[in-house]
């Protein structure tokens, strides 16, 4: 073949090659995240005793951070890695009541939270995605300071000084929904990202402190839902301020080991942050 032809060939396959009707590219933007704010942590249980129902109430509220970030695979799939924790942890008074008599015993509670989130999403429309993943979730938090009331049943054994620690962990299968504009829409004006997620843990164990020894282990027992709102604001195309709000709810049910009890429980998490978001 003449060398001619041979430079027309090669040619015409580097504007192949570069022209970006053949190249494979992607419309998706990767992006990375952090936040700091607070986060209010309810935690309550219920228990039966003497046919009366004996429940907790407490809110307690912490300095949190929020971070992660999305990595795009191609037009329409990527996957978040989203991380949650609690960085200054307050205490709050945690009321024992029960039935109708009221409370019956008081102590000093702290606790915290913690999440990190494994989520892949494939994006139906350019703003518009399903997710799939998994979750983990770890709540820690100590009782001290126990004092009785004027409603203290003579049964209710009350010692001041004991301290009560426990940590409930749990991995979850998680199904979600989200929508984002964030930087896939450079228009001008307010910019909206949120997210609403389902899940089920697949295993899940409990430590307590006033069961020595013992593991409180269960599968596919409760359930989580978490969802989140972010408004922001660019700063440039490539960076935005965001506010943003995050909610938890988490339902576990009675688990048994040997003759000790963990009754039901639930735990609420409200957060709000600002935070900054990034594009790469």
């Amino acid at each position: 073949m003449p060398k001619t032809s041979k430079l027309k060939l090669t040619s015409l396959a580097l504007c192949l090659v570069a022209s970006p009707s053949w190249a494979q590219t992607s419309n998706d933007i990767s992006s990375a995240y952090f936040g700091i704010g607070f986060e209010s942590v309810n935690y309550s249980e219920k228990v039966t005793i003497g046919g009366q129902t004996v429940e907790t109430d407490s809110w307690t509220t912490n300095l949190i951070q929020r971070s992660g970030s999305y990595v795009a695979v191609g037009d329409k799939k990527g996957f978040y890695i989203n991380t949650s924790s609690s960085l200054l942890a307050n205490d709050t008074t945690e009321d024992w009541n029960y039935g109708n008599v009221g409370a019956i015993q008081q102590n000093q509670l702290t606790a915290e939270h913690q999440a990190v989130d494994l989520l892949g999403t494939y994006r139906f429309t350019p703003k518009q995605g399903f997710m799939l993943g998994a979750r983990y979730q770890k709540l820690s938090f100590s009782r001290y300071d126990f004092k009785t009331t004027s409603n203290t049943p003579t049964w209710l054994d009350v010692t001041p000084d004991t301290v009560v620690s426990e940590t409930a962990t749990s991995f979850s299968l998680a199904v979600g929904y989200e929508y984002d504009e964030f930087f896939n829409d450079t228009s001008a004006g307010m910019k909206w990202n949120g997210q609403f997620v389902a899940s089920i843990p697949f295993y899940s164990t409990v430590t307590n402190t006033s069961a020595p020894g013992l593991s409180f282990t269960d599968s596919f027992s409760g359930y989580d839902l978490n969802a989140h709102l972010a408004v922001g604001w660019y700063i440039s195309k490539r960076v935005i301020i965001a506010a943003r709000i995050d909610s938890n709810y988490s339902n576990r049910n009675t688990v048994t080991e040997g003759l000790s009890v963990l009754p039901d429980n639930n735990t609420i998490t409200l957060q709000s942050a600002i935070s900054a978001h990034w594009s790469f």
